[in-house]
């Protein structure tokens, strides 16, 4: 069961009408659609459907990526097929049951009111991708946002080999981090209106407190910079943060 305290950073990081900063609906960038959908049943008896995509040699790593506070959108869905070029298999989950929307955070707000829900989605896709013959049964996590939230969080709760977060954090106490077994990479915004750079420090203070191989970027770039739905992509960004995560993972899931 998850504190209500436990959720003030991803809350703050929220709750500013990011609406205001995404491209009108119709406009976004609409990223191609890559990989197969899979529909798997969790223990509570719901149906639940994620992207996979699968590398040219296998078995090998597993990496799942987690979406933002407003859904699976095209661009998340295409993650596994990047991810699958890189040596990986790939799957995109999604904690909002095929829900999407241009602005507000109220799939992010019906998601945390049944985090234990959300993480029982999470835990089931770490299981079938750990038992699935394809994977080597190393497996590391993309968040993006909201994403990155849930992801350590989700780190919390399970063995997760190594973790990336993109423009997200959880203000979980040392000793919920002690909890985490892999390394973790962070990529943050200079420019970040919603999540403040005093957060991502107390952030680091405690993994490092834990004893959690922690490596940090900044960027020149603001919040979503790696997503092109956003206006506030940054090419260049994106791409030295996608190199830095490739790396990574290689490294911690090889």
């Amino acid at each position: 069961m998850v504190a209500v305290s436990r959720r003030a950073a991803l809350i703050a990081l929220a709750s500013v009408p990011l609406a205001t900063r995404l491209l009108e609906p119709g406009r976004r960038a609409r990223a191609e659609v890559v990989g197969d959908p899979v529909t798997i049943t969790v223990p509570s008896g719901r149906s639940v459907t994620a992207v996979a995509s699968f590398p040219a040699v296998m078995p090998a790593p597993a990496v799942m990526s987690i979406h933002g506070a407003y859904g699976s959108s095209d661009w998340y869905k295409s993650l596994p097929g990047k991810l699958a070029g890189d040596g990986f298999v790939g799957l995109a989950v999604d904690l909002f049951d095929g829900e999407v929307t241009d602005g507000g955070g109220f799939l992010r707000d019906k998601a945390l009111a049944n985090f234990d829900r959300t993480m029982e989605t999470f835990a089931s896709w770490v299981g079938w991708l750990k038992r699935d013959q394809r994977t080597t049964g190393k497996l590391g996590t993309v968040g993006f946002s909201f994403g990155a939230y849930c992801a350590l969080e989700a780190a919390m709760r399970t063995p997760i080999d190594a973790s990336v977060l993109y423009y997200g954090v959880t203000d979980a106490s040392a000793a919920d981090f002690a909890r985490i077994e892999g390394p973790l990479l962070g990529h943050f915004a200079e420019r970040d209106d919603l999540l403040a750079a005093a957060a991502v420090k107390r952030f680091e203070v405690k993994a490092k407190e834990a004893g959690i191989s922690t490596e940090i970027h900044w960027y020149a770039a603001e919040h979503s910079f790696a997503n092109p739905e956003f206006p506030g992509y940054d090419q260049a960004a994106a791409e030295l943060a996608w190199d830095r995560t490739v790396k990574f993972l290689q490294t911690g899931l090889g």
